[in-house]
């Protein structure tokens, strides 16, 4: 079964589709939709260093909201 993962941490989707989706079978996966640097305000820090932070930050959220983690 897929199940989506929307962190309620991130700025919502900029179009129609999920921030990740976990798919459980033998093995569980999550594969994310392209994790950008956005915070959950809408806001993109200016700094390359902050946005790669920001990146990181997300991917936790994501996977914090799987099954997996």
């Amino acid at each position: 079964m897929n199940r989506q993962l929307q962190p309620p941490t991130l700025a919502a989707p900029a179009a129609a589709y999920a921030h990740g989706i976990e798919v459980e079978n033998a093995a569980t996966w999550v594969f994310t939709s392209g994790v950008v640097p956005t915070s959950a305000d809408g806001s993109v820090p200016t700094s390359l260093d902050a946005q790669a932070s920001l990146v990181w930050s997300n991917i936790l959220a994501i996977l914090g909201e799987s099954n997996i983690t």
